[in-house]
């Protein structure tokens, strides 16, 4: 079964949390937090309460689901990331509609396909191709928010606080 899960920054701690994504809503607030659950359980019986929870705020804008694919080294890809490939090319990991033609000049023919899903980006916001096999044999070498310095014209965002 494949395993669905998410990170995202905390807003307390600036580290990363892994977990079940939800959102949680105060009694008489205007707004919605989301956060990260990272542990789930029961207490003992007698407990005040018979649920316990441990939960993280997170930056909204941070979220990243799990692809439910490594790199090289074993390390879990996460939308957001960004790959070093075995070309040396660095991609971001997106999710996103992928659109390309494949031209048969013998048949006069232009197929035009759609692809709805994991893909990577130079820009890490235009897919240029899907996430593949040969991109998973690189290395995660960060992420889009803590390092996008390291994709093609990305600049550090210093206005982000995270």
């Amino acid at each position: 079964m494949r395993e669905i899960k998410f990170r995202g920054k905390s807003t307390t701690s600036g580290k990363w949390v892994h977990g079940m994504l939800t959102t949680l809503k105060d009694l008489g607030a205007e707004k919605q937090d989301m956060i990260i659950i990272k542990k789930e359980g029961v207490f003992n019986e007698g407990s005040a309460s018979p649920f316990f929870m441990e939960w993280d705020y997170i930056h909204k804008d941070t979220v990243g689901q799990f692809t439910g694919l490594k790199d090289k080294s074993g390390k879990e890809i996460y939308e957001g990331d960004l790959i070093k490939a075995p070309s040396g090319r660095i991609y971001a990991v997106i999710f996103s509609t992928w659109k390309y033609e494949e031209k048969r000049e013998f048949f006069k023919v232009i197929d035009i396909y759609e692809h709805t899903g994991w893909c990577i980006s130079l820009d890490g916001v235009n897919p240029c191709e899907l996430l593949d096999f040969e991109v998973c044999q690189g290395c995660v070498i960060g992420n889009v928010y803590d390092n996008p310095e390291l994709l093609k014209g990305g600049e550090k965002n210093e206005s982000n606080n995270y």
